[in-house]
């Protein structure tokens, strides 16, 4: 039997504050440094064009803040776990910092394929301290009952489908006016 010569580091990170703000593309090249800082022993693919061996979850909008975003990171030699998470949070911005750490096998499905679905939550502030939990929902329903919003996107027209984005949520009043909308995709 050989011996393993690959590990597969899957690490659970946030990206808020002002970091949110950055494309998927620029989170990438910033994990990417971080893992460099580091000096974890990563593996590089090969080829023409060498570069590290990783893999990330799907693109957030820009702006948008999250709690639980997915990378794998391929090792050349095992580092245990708790060292790794070490390494990365001291290498790792504030606004970009690691939670956890953890292996999983080698050939594990890739991280879009991992994620089936997300969960957003969106702070809605109506304006109005008066505003009660059944008045939110009735506005919503009433959005959703519009069944599509038409948007341009470039030079594009798309349309959101709203009954379907406004299929499964939840609606919590946070404080006076103040409303927490969770949506499940």
């Amino acid at each position: 039997m050989s011996e393993q010569t690959l590990f597969r580091l899957r690490v659970r990170y946030v990206k808020q504050g002002r970091l949110r703000y950055l494309g998927h593309l620029e989170v990438l090249h910033t994990i990417e440094r971080i893992i460099r800082r580091a000096q974890l022993p990563y593996a590089v693919t090969q080829g023409f064009s060498p570069h590290m061996r990783a893999g990330f979850s799907s693109a957030l909008p820009v702006g948008t803040a999250s709690d639980c975003e997915w990378y794998d990171v391929f090792l050349t030699e095992l580092v245990p776990p708790s060292e790794a998470f070490e390494r990365l949070k001291a290498a790792s911005p504030v606004d970009l910092a690691p939670v956890k750490v953890g292996y999983v096998d080698v050939r594990a499905a890739a991280l879009t394929a991992f994620i089936t679905c997300a969960e957003y939550a969106v702070n809605l502030w109506t304006g109005d301290a008066s505003a009660t939990e059944s008045m939110v929902h009735e506005a919503l329903e009433a959005i959703r009952a519009q069944g599509t919003i038409a948007y341009l996107r470039g030079k594009k027209e798309k349309s959101l489908d709203l009954t379907r984005t406004l299929a499964g949520y939840t609606l919590a009043q946070t404080g006076e006016g103040h409303f927490l909308l969770t949506l499940d995709t």
